[in-house]
């Protein structure tokens, strides 16, 4: 003879049952707002942008302008020519290649640059401050042409040319983006030639 249940079990037995089917219906609520509240917060404030890296170097010649503007000035008998770069002349030195962390080939850039009594400014050159040699840092396309250069260091004895710095760093973009050329091929990348980036030295001399 089957034993009838008592009336006391019956409550204890329900609350469980629906105790269970309101943790059902509490968790699809959380994950139905936890949807909506996504779908209308990622709507309204979109994605959060990259962060913008900037670089910085020795010498801030980095601005673009529209147009090549060379600027004459008589200060003294002196014509200080300003050059600025063109549109087509800017470049993004992330995508230089460096060939000196190449080790798979042995890479030397040949530069034809011919330094004459001229390019050395003619203030300095009054003052005579001896030899001024500075350390550059060149942007070399594909096909060999010098784009953009960065004037890493200039030296002198005694820092004589502190007062004319922004001469000389004229000058040095006057000879490399001017009358520089790469003699040999440029460096290459699995066989195919690309644009890379190279340091140098240069000295300006009154003999």
């Amino acid at each position: 003879m089957n034993q009838l249940l008592s009336i006391d079990e019956w409550p204890a037995r329900n609350w469980i049952g629906l105790g269970f089917f309101l943790l059902l219906f509490l968790i699809a609520v959380s994950d139905l707002a936890m949807r909506l509240a996504f779908l209308w917060f990622g709507a309204t404030t979109g994605p959060s942008a990259p962060p913008r890296i900037s670089e910085l170097s020795f010498v801030e010649f980095q601005q673009v302008q529209t147009d090549e503007v060379v600027k004459t000035q008589d200060l003294s008998d002196q014509i200080i020519e300003k050059d600025a770069l063109t549109e087509e002349s800017r470049v993004n030195w992330n995508n230089a290649a460096d060939p000196a962390f190449d080790f798979d080939q042995r890479y030397d850039a040949s530069l034809e640059v011919n330094v004459s009594r001229n390019d050395y400014p003619a203030a300095a050159r009054r003052s005579s401050i001896g030899t001024v040699t500075a350390r550059v840092e060149l942007y070399i396309d594909k096909t060999g042409r010098i784009r953009d250069l960065k004037v890493k260091e200039i030296r002198s004895p005694g820092n004589a040319h502190k007062p004319f710095e922004q001469d000389f760093i004229a000058a040095l973009r006057r000879l490399y983006l001017q009358k520089a050329r790469l003699r040999s091929a440029p460096y290459q990348n699995n066989g195919q030639p690309v644009d890379f980036r190279w340091t140098t030295v240069i000295s300006f001399t009154l003999d």
